[in-house]
Order: structure tokens, then sequence, then C-alpha cells
């Protein structure tokens, strides 16, 4: 039932203006549910159908393209790499950005999606070229990592009672 619902969140036609986010513990098929949706859609909608995925790291991201060309039979996930000289070298690094424009998904880390906002170049990784040479959107961005959204931390006897005693300082 959660992944049929998250299923349903991901392709309802409204536009949402607010981000959805789906929490649930770890091993709990996350990472699993966004690899097996992202190869329904492009199997199911071929040339109109792009997204970008999320990962924490690097092995995740090679790790995820595999899984999803596997799946689908075929090379449509690409994953892009930061760079880092002892794995590409600078022209290999620019040279990736233009291979990914003819695959609908893209895989990327959390650092490279970070660099890419702060320098106000998301652009160049919200679209793909279809099979029939069309200049498609990549509509959905599938974070799948923990996210840096909150801070937790426990509370005992003392940390409530000390927030208790701040709360009336104040008020």
């Amino acid at each position: 039932m959660f992944t049929l619902a998250t299923f349903h969140l991901w392709t309802q036609e409204k536009s949402m203006n607010k981000p959805v986010i789906i929490n649930s513990p770890c091993g709990s098929g996350k990472s699993t549910m966004i690899e097996v949706f992202a190869s329904y859609m492009v199997r199911r909608y071929p040339n109109t159908f792009g997204c970008v995925i999320v990962k924490d790291k690097l092995s995740q991201v090679e790790e995820t393209v595999a899984s999803v060309n596997r799946s689908v039979g075929k090379e449509v996930a690409y994953g892009l790499k930061g760079f880092n000289p002892k794995i590409i070298s600078k022209i290999e690094y620019q040279e990736q950005f233009k291979e990914q424009l003819v695959f609908p998904i893209l895989v990327i880390t959390q650092a490279m999606l970070s660099r890419k906002a702060n320098s106000g170049t998301l652009e160049e990784i919200a679209y793909f070229y279809n099979e029939e040479s069309f200049k498609q959107r990549r509509t959905q961005l599938l974070i799948d990592e923990k996210p840096h959204l909150v801070s937790t931390f426990t509370f005992n006897e003392k940390t409530l009672h000390d927030l208790f005693l701040d709360i009336k300082k104040v008020t």
C-alpha cells in the first residue's frame, strides 16, 4: 500500500509547488522503489519521461545506473561524476555533460546537485533529447538520501527540564 500511494504521488498530473518527502525506516525499500518507478516510467513513456535521481555517494550512483539499465534492458540512465583527477580527466568531466543529454534518467550525487544549484546551472541537467531528437524536461527530482532538513537529538529528563526553564525565562 505504501509503495502504491508513493507511486501515485509521483505520477499525479497536478503540479505541486512544494516537495514531497517520503520518509520511512532504513531498509524499507525507498531506493528500490525509486529504481522500479524510474524503470517503469521510462518503459511506459519512452519519449517523454525523464528524471534526476540524487544519491549520497558515487558508488550508489553507479549501482543505480546499472540497476535501472539492467531492468529496462537498454541504456536509459546515465551517472554524472564529479571532477576528481584520480577518477576522471578534465576533458572526460566536461564531455559527460554532453553525453547525458541523450539519457532520460540522470543519476547524480548530492554534492553535484548542490554545486549546480549554487552556481545557477541546474538547467544543464533539467532536460534531455529523446530518441526522436525532441527536447524533453526531466520533470521528477527524486532525492534518495538522508535529508539534511532537521537536526535530531534525544531528550532526557534534564534536557527537558532545562528547556522548560529557558521557556519560562523568555515568557
